[in-house]
């Protein structure tokens, strides 16, 4: 079951779905990157070379992730009300670049800053405008524009 828990209030519902866990590093887990590049160089080559098509050791590649959101994406475009989605950079990136409509090789390099917000607005054609603001801390070092 994907659902960790579900709570309802009134017309809200808040949940913890397993399936926007972040990517699965396997071997890597816990380490930073230098640590990574320390212990295992050769993860990190590999992964430098198609971080699309990495494969952490015992983990998972950005496809996985890809294939492992499809459900919440077919969700996410069926909703008729606002959805938040609180995740990490790596499944953030897959999200918006199927919104926004990037090419799958781009997904890894989409550049999501920390400490955003993104509002989609699906218009007349399914398309969505994409929109973010910084959280103030963050108003100074994102590219973003700072109001939308």
């Amino acid at each position: 079951d994907v659902y960790k828990r579900q709570v309802s209030t009134q017309s809200t519902w808040a949940m913890s779905l397993k399936i926007l866990d972040e990517i699965n590093t396997g071997l890597c887990d816990g380490l930073t990157y230098d640590e990574i590049r320390e212990k295992y160089p050769l993860v990190d080559k590999e992964r430098k070379e198609d971080k699309l098509r990495y494969r952490y050791p015992r983990g998972e590649s950005y496809l996985d992730i890809i294939h492992r959101i499809e459900p919440v994406i077919f969700e996410i475009e069926r909703c008729r009300g606002p959805v938040i989605v609180i995740a990490h950079q790596g499944i953030l990136r897959c999200l918006y670049a199927y919104f926004a409509k990037f090419d799958i090789p781009e997904i890894p390099h989409i550049d999501i800053p920390l400490h955003n917000v993104y509002k989609m607005i699906p218009d007349a054609y399914d398309v969505c405008l994409l929109y973010t603001s910084p959280s103030p801390r963050d108003r100074q070092k994102s590219r973003m524009p700072s109001s939308a």
